[in-house]
């Protein structure tokens, strides 16, 4: 009995679990996969807004693709935003990055992590609740 109340106790908890927030946002991700002979290359292009009281230093991104059943699979490069990239409170920046999929290749953008200028770091909690597709 007591070994079901427990069970039942954390099933509830799971069940309310809240999305991570974010403090940055995606405000809008695009991409375009390269030339079927490669003549071009593919890029993957995001805006990000920092919602929050201060200055973001650095930007980890990740993508991943998205298969025909629905499956991500992670890019093993990661993306980043250089020293030029630092985001003001309440400002957006956009990032713009080189990419090799074929076109119309379905991705996702997620942030990773994010450090502020105090030294503190946020982490995505494995949700990716701060993504866009």
């Amino acid at each position: 009995m007591i070994v079901m109340l427990f069970s039942l106790t954390l099933l509830l908890q799971q069940g309310n679990h809240k999305p991570q927030s974010c403090p940055v946002q995606i405000v809008k991700f695009s991409s375009h996969g390269s030339a079927v002979d490669y003549s071009y290359p593919g890029h993957a292009t995001l805006t990000l807004s920092n919602t929050t009281d201060k200055l973001v230093v650095a930007t980890i991104i990740k993508l991943s693709a998205i298969d025909a059943v629905g499956d991500e699979h992670e890019f093993a490069v990661t993306l980043t935003l250089s020293d030029k990239g630092k985001i003001k409170p309440g400002q957006t920046k956009k990032g713009s990055w080189t990419i090799h999929t074929p076109d119309a290749q379905k991705l996702k953008a997620w942030i990773s992590a994010l450090r502020f200028e105090d030294g503190t770091v946020w982490h995505d909690d494995g949700s990716h609740s701060c993504s866009k597709q």
